[in-house]
């Protein structure tokens, strides 16, 4: 558990347990609770809102035109004097559903489970005598709201699905339309005498039908109920107890909120343990990243592994299916929120819910609808096979060729690069000078990943037309990508361009736009782009807390981007640094992300560097995508450390910092990797065997923990990487190195070389490029499986 003391504590903390969600003051008040609906019998398929569904809201509350304040609902001590006690989380420790505090007076524990807010709180003081349950009536959500329940649906979506209509591409006509007003009426339904709760009752009209709610409050001990202004109280006498429990439940029906209820306050201890047991177990195998240089980063790791349980939501019978976005400020969203993530959940060995939740991904309907989704999906798939077994979700290729085959009908027509009207930065293009269909960088980026992904598959599954338009759309983004996006005068992407390639009405240059770089072909593609990019962060994007998301003279006109930056985007910047060899920028900038995260003990979704009136929720809330980009910077970028299809390997840059990242699984086993030394360059070191020639390890090298030793670098030519290519037989002679190909798949090689080489494949001398400032050499091609590699000097 995270510790504060209280005079740390914020306005308020974020908690959550799968659908359930409050905020909490710092006197342990709920000032809001919310849940995240979801809609079952539609084909047999879940979905969660994005949009939650409000039961307490001090937002929407007001009295006699004022604001309210304070809390939906509170605890307290009245004492026989009369004074009253305040239950409070004083120096609290806490998880994402559990808080824990108190002082010399009381105690306070809060815990979250099930559909349930739970407490149980103590009291020593001589004098007292009832423990009161106060539940503020007036901030009971009532009045309207919306739906968006399918996200990738039309003109209703709020993905924008409808630019296929201006495509010329008719929309799908099965798609169930979940998405809509909704019109929310919380009311008090009354005490129930006979089993000694409070009931508030709930109506949710969606354009599909109405959903009935019902909160159920009540106490673990005899209870007596009255009221005061705006409030309803629940007392209960302290006599000989030295605890008493409150809780609140929600269910469909009376009947079942009443038994959720009863269990909850009954079975208190056993909930808790169980959470407690199941973080323990999460913290034994969670992949960890240690290192002095960073001291918080092993605590961090912990919490994101552990913190995964509870922001996962979907049906429990059937496994949960997503994770919000948040613990509180946002709902569930199935793009880059939920997909990002899965990352988090592969590298801490959970391979079953990384599977699940893909599978739910992709028979989504019309998720070809939304392509910064679906192209990040088929990316996000071929890494997660990286971990999976080869047969896992088998029979997934017919969806991926359908996304493919339908995101290939907007690309443009030079380049094949792909058209949209939306991108993964900011949610209203026109800020940025587009409208309508565009092109942007982040989103090619990632259909670049995704047409490696899927030419590779093809090959896989014998579909020779779908692997040869994969590999014409591969060919033309590497041939015109930096001529659509570069800006030769700035060193930057462009934010967008317009269909037929010119600039937009004016342009921006945000953090977010080198987000190909997160996957593993992005190096790739941006290999003559890599040291500008970075220098553009590192420069203009400049900021005492890291990176702002667009200059500070940007024309951007909204102001609110020069004053932020969008954590959620750190792996592949930070990934970008360490290619350009500013470890110090690595440093610099995950210094000060541990620094707010150990201060706030959360994952920051934007840091607001101006502190204006949305700073508390953005320091109070966890955030999953920014705690996921986090755990990527600090193994890719601080240790160097990344895993495809062909394996593990190390991305060498100047350093003399040890790092470990520790239970990196590989297949039902664990290791260690272990970054130590001083220098440029590196050699692997596996079961204290030099591993000679290859930064990337061989398949033919038996897993087990791995040590890289910094140092100089090699006077003969070293494979650095080759992207889902496992290699063999690697062999270093005098000046030249060689390995064999182990797969058909189209594969770019990086290598380095001290001095401008001889590329052979098979015998026959091939091009390639040499960076003689880097000494990096690149070349691509389709292999054959046994194809021989020589790079000799």
């Amino acid at each position: 558990m995270f510790q504060m003391k209280f005079e740390d504590a914020n306005e308020y903390r974020a908690f959550c347990r799968n659908e359930l969600s409050a905020t909490i003051d710092g006197d342990g008040g709920v000032v809001s609770l919310d849940w995240i609906d979801c809609y079952y019998h539609h084909d047999g398929t879940v979905y969660p809102d994005e949009i939650k569904l409000p039961i307490f809201s001090r937002d929407h509350a007001s009295e006699k035109t004022y604001p309210a304040y304070g809390a939906a609902v509170q605890l307290y001590t009245r004492e026989t004097t009369r004074r009253v006690l305040l239950h409070r989380p004083c120096d609290p420790s806490f998880t994402l559903s559990y808080l824990q505090g108190g002082d010399a007076e009381q105690t306070y524990e809060l815990l979250l489970d099930n559909g349930r807010v739970l407490w149980e709180c103590g009291c020593t003081t001589a004098n007292r005598d009832e423990l009161l349950f106060c539940v503020n009536n007036r901030f009971l959500f009532d009045g309207n709201s919306k739906a968006t329940k399918e996200q990738h649906s039309g003109p209703r979506s709020t993905q924008k699905g409808d630019h296929f209509e201006e495509a010329g591409i008719p929309l799908p006509t099965d798609i169930p339309k979940l998405n809509g007003p909704a019109k929310i009426t919380w009311t008090a339904a009354g005490y129930d005498e006979e089993n000694a709760v409070l009931l508030f009752s709930c109506t949710a009209e969606y354009v599909y039908g109405t959903v009935a709610y019902v909160l159920a409050c009540g106490l673990n001990v005899e209870t007596t109920s009255d009221t005061a202004p705006g409030m309803t109280v629940l007392r209960a006498k302290w006599g000989d107890n030295k605890t008493i429990r409150a809780g609140m439940a929600l269910a469909h029906t009376v009947d079942e909120a009443i038994l959720s209820l009863k269990a909850g306050l009954a079975e208190f201890d056993a909930l808790r343990d169980a959470q407690r047991n199941e973080e323990k177990a999460r913290h034994t195998v969670a992949n960890v990243v240690k290192t002095e240089a960073l001291p918080f980063t092993e605590e961090y790791s912990k919490a994101t592994a552990a913190y995964l349980d509870s922001l996962m939501v979907g049906p429990m019978d059937k496994g949960r299916i997503g994770v919000r976005a948040s613990a509180n400020v946002y709902g569930y969203f199935s793009v880059w929120d939920t997909i990002f993530p899965l990352r988090d959940f592969l590298w801490n060995g959970r391979f079953a819910d990384a599977e699940r939740m893909l599978e739910y991904l992709f028979r989504l309907p019309a998720m070809e609808n939304t392509p910064v989704a679906s192209v990040h999906l088929i990316t996000a798939w071929n890494e997660a096979m990286a971990f999976l077994p080869t047969d896992a979700l088998g029979d997934i290729y017919p969806i991926m060729r359908r996304i493919f085959e339908f995101e290939c009908r907007l690309v443009e027509p030079q380049y094949g690069l792909l058209q949209c009207k939306g991108n993964t930065g900011v949610d209203d293009a026109t800020q940025m000078g587009l409208y309508g269909m565009f092109l942007s960088p982040d989103v090619n980026g990632m259909w670049y990943n995704a047409c490696c992904a899927m030419h590779n598959e093809a090959l896989r599954q014998g579909d020779a037309e779908t692997a040869k338009r994969a590999y014409e759309l591969i060919k033309g983004i590497e041939k015109g990508f930096r001529k659509a996006f570069f800006n030769e005068d700035v060193g930057y992407f462009r934010g967008g361009v317009n269909t037929d390639l010119t600039p937009a009405e004016f342009d921006v240059y945000h953090n977010t736009l080198t987000l190909g770089y997160d996957y593993a072909f992005g190096p790739y593609l941006m290999r003559d782009s890599a040291a500008a990019l970075a220098h553009y962060q590192s420069h203009e994007l400049w900021h005492p807390l890291g990176h702002r998301a667009v200059a500070f003279d940007s024309a951007m006109p909204c102001s609110w981007w020069r004053y932020v930056h969008m954590n959620q985007h750190n792996g592949h910047e930070m990934k970008l640094q360490r290619a350009a060899d500013n470890m110090a920028e690595v440093y610099r900038v995950m210094g000060q992300t541990m620094k707010r995260s150990e201060r706030w003990k959360n994952a920051e979704e934007t840091t607001n560097f101006s502190r204006f009136a949305i700073h508390p929720d953005q320091v109070c809330d966890w955030q999953a995508f920014a705690a996921t980009a986090q755990m990527e910077a600090l193994r890719s970028a601080v240790a160097g450390i990344g895993r495809h299809r062909g394996g593990l390997y190390y991305a060498p840059a100047t350093d003399n910092r040890d790092v470990t990242v520790e239970n990196v699984p590989m297949g039902d086993a664990r290791i260690s990797v272990t970054v130590t030394g001083d220098g440029s360059f590196a050699t692997l070191v596996c079961g204290g065997k030099a591993v000679t020639g290859t930064l990337q390890q061989p398949c033919d090298v038996p897993a087990g923990d791995l040590c890289i030793r910094r140092g100089e670098a090699s006077a003969y030519p070293v494979l650095l990487n080759v992207v889902d290519m496992p290699v063999a037989n690697v062999t270093v002679q005098g000046t030249s190195t060689a390995c064999e190909c182990q797969a058909t798949a189209y594969a770019p090689m990086i290598w380095y070389a001290p001095a401008k080489p001889t590329v052979t494949v098979n015998g026959e001398v091939i091009s390639c490029e040499w960076d003689e400032q880097t000494k990096r050499v690149y070349f691509s091609r389709v292999w054959q499986a046994n194809d021989h590699v020589l790079v000799a000097i």
